[in-house]
């Protein structure tokens, strides 16, 4: 039985996959095996018509926390990038954190399943994109 590293690291090869199909300069940046201090999670930077797009992947059956969703509206603030998390359940969603470019539509196109972060005091919702 394949190791959960092993697992996650087919998911980021086929989220990276996703993104290269459509266009997207891809490059898996994996940071499960431990960041620098201070660094925010990273798993692939994809790039297309001068939009960057960081991407966070979670291949897990627990919801995705509090705390990875302001960890990855902080990267995008900070570094005025768009951030996702690609999250796969039963099925694989993208979750839209931080939308600097307008990328709903684009993200529409790759995932079948998009929803936007809206983060509040406390707590967070996920928007289903239509």
């Amino acid at each position: 039985m394949p190791s959960s590293y092993v697992k996650g690291r087919k998911f980021e090869y086929t989220v990276r996959a996703k993104f290269a199909k459509h266009g997207y300069l891809s490059i898996r940046a994996s940071s499960s095996k431990g960041t620098p201090k201070g660094q925010h999670p990273l798993d692939i930077v994809a790039i297309k018509n001068g939009k960057v797009i960081m991407v966070e992947c979670k291949m897990q059956r627990e919801k995705i926390t509090l705390q990875l969703l302001k960890e990855m509206e902080e990267l995008g603030e900070k570094y005025g990038v768009n951030t996702v998390i690609v999250h796969s359940n039963s099925r694989i969603t993208c979750i839209i954190v931080h939308d600097k470019d307008g990328i709903v539509n684009d993200m529409k196109n790759i995932f079948e399943e998009v929803k936007i972060a809206k983060i509040f005091n406390g707590g967070y919702e996920l928007i289903e994109v239509k």
